[in-house]
């Protein structure tokens, strides 16, 4: 007998809305890294801003007045940014530093 185990990662990003108030909430929920910005994390942010984007046309959720973009609870700052520990993995041994970040900061961005 083979058992499989599969193991799913908390998400970096998830939102909701309240349908009183038709305030939507992003949060980043990545509290041990601050928030730092990454690509997964981008890929996450894109994925939630399709899905609203989904909810508006064709879902149940077709009127949202506000969007509020929020750190998870117990998260000592909002975003710190960049994740310089990935961009230092990303170097190479011909790049300098900026080319280096800017070429990460803009593959998220995109993302």
């Amino acid at each position: 007998t083979t058992t499989t185990t599969t193991t799913t990662k908390p998400p970096l990003v998830s939102w909701s809305l309240d349908e009183t108030t038709k305030v939507g909430t992003i949060t980043l929920e990545s509290p041990a890294t601050y928030n730092a910005l990454t690509v997964e994390m981008g890929h996450e942010f894109s994925q939630a801003m399709r899905d609203i984007q989904h909810e508006l046309s064709f879902g149940k959720k077709k009127d949202i007045h506000a969007m509020v973009l929020t750190s998870a609870a117990g998260t000592n700052a909002f975003s710190a940014g960049g994740n310089f520990e990935w961009l230092r993995s990303l170097r190479r041994a011909d790049d300098t530093p900026m080319h280096t970040n800017a070429d990460a900061m803009l593959s998220f961005y995109q993302s």
